[in-house]
């Protein structure tokens, strides 16, 4: 797999080869050496051949659902999911508010999380986990007395790591997970749960 810093320096050399082209007139004219071999432009080369220092600044564009309603809301960002779990617990302890949803990004080699809190109560979990099969034990050791509120899959310094947030809030909801599929697959998932009353209420590709 090819790595994401890798990819957007790719994709920024290539971009600025791209934009110099035109300028460079003949310059940009592949040269034949003395073997008849055909070569790059020497200003082309340079610049393609060139190593790109320091890491690149990701700007995340969000997008989100919203729903009627009133009352206090709170935004909380971290650096890390330690301190992400603090900040779950510092907004139930003294503000009487729950995680309602959360996501995830990657820039400049660390790991940012984003989390959306509401007023309510109740006792909660949070796991993460780089062990899919651990994370599978905990949705099945939940039921029928917590609710996976959100969970999330990503990307942490080239580890995949599984991350859920479970709540104790009013009668234990009949949840199903699933994962690891194409898309056609989930279609499939899709249609065969819907048709036996469950509804998708969350999707992460």
């Amino acid at each position: 797999m090819l790595n994401r810093r890798h990819f957007v320096r790719l994709g920024a050399t290539g971009l600025a080869a791209a934009r110099l082209l035109p300028r460079l007139g003949r310059a940009a004219e592949s040269r034949i050496d003395s073997h008849g071999r055909r070569r790059a432009p020497s200003l082309v080369h340079k610049l393609l051949s060139t190593p790109v220092t320091g890491f690149p600044t990701i700007t995340p564009l969000f997008a989100a659902s919203f729903g009627a309603g009133s009352g206090p809301i709170s935004l909380v960002r971290t650096e890390t999911w330690s301190d992400f779990v603090f900040q779950v617990g510092e907004m139930a302890e003294h503000f009487n508010m729950v995680l309602s949803c959360y996501t995830t990004i990657q820039s400049m080699n660390r790991t940012w999380f984003y989390g959306a809190f509401q007023p309510g109560a109740g006792t909660a979990f949070l796991m993460q986990t780089a062990d899919p099969n651990e994370f599978q034990q905990a949705f099945t050791s939940n039921q029928g007395t917590m609710n996976l509120v959100d969970f999330n899959i990503c990307w942490q310094l080239g580890q995949l790591m599984y991350s859920g947030y479970w709540l104790t809030s009013g009668a234990p909801k009949n949840q199903t997970l699933v994962w690891d599929l194409i898309f056609n697959d989930l279609v499939n998932q899709w249609k065969s749960l819907s048709a036996s009353n469950n509804r998708m209420t969350r999707i992460q590709a």
